[in-house]
């Protein structure tokens, strides 16, 4: 997260919810974590808002979350 946000904090949150990774775990025998960083709207607001009647999420931490996620996608998928 650092080469996208220098200074960063990463901390857990646990938020109330639901994820499809059980079948991912379950097939695979894996561990899955869920990972969506945040920087506009406090981490608090949004884990209350996560699969409410009043979801959302702000466009700037739409758009750092899909750039992170395929920085990720390609740093673990190796050299293309």
């Amino acid at each position: 997260m650092s080469e996208r946000d220098p200074g960063a904090a990463i901390a857990p949150v646990c938020t109330t919810g639901f994820t499809d990774s059980h079948w991912l775990r379950q097939a695979f025998g894996t561990v899955a974590y869920g990972f969506f960083p945040v920087r506009a709207m406090k981490a608090e607001l949004a884990a209350r808002l996560i699969h409410g009647p009043d979801e959302r999420i702000a466009v700037s931490d739409l758009e750092l979350g899909v750039q992170f996620l395929r920085h990720l996608a390609r740093e673990l998928g190796g050299p293309s």
